[in-house]
């Protein structure tokens, strides 16, 4: 599936669907049941997940708290 070009680095189009968490959990995952790739070769898509979910979880706490400081006035 292709998505939208956001941008291009040296050549690569970064495209809207990489930078999506489920994208990465995908390809990580068909990295390991097609080649048989380990832990080591997927590695950086779980670091790039875990980020992705730190950053979403820091902007539900910004809202969140922005909600409930709004219903407290």
């Amino acid at each position: 599936m292709k998505g939208f070009d956001l941008f291009t680095i040296n050549g690569y189009s970064v495209d809207i669907l990489e930078i999506s968490p489920w994208y990465q959990a995908t390809q990580g995952f068909t990295s390991i049941l097609t080649y048989g790739n380990g832990l080591m070769e997927i590695l950086p898509r779980l670091v790039v997940i875990l980020l992705m979910g730190l950053i979403l979880l820091a902007i539900a706490m910004i809202l969140f708290n922005r909600k409930l400081n709004r219903l407290n006035n």
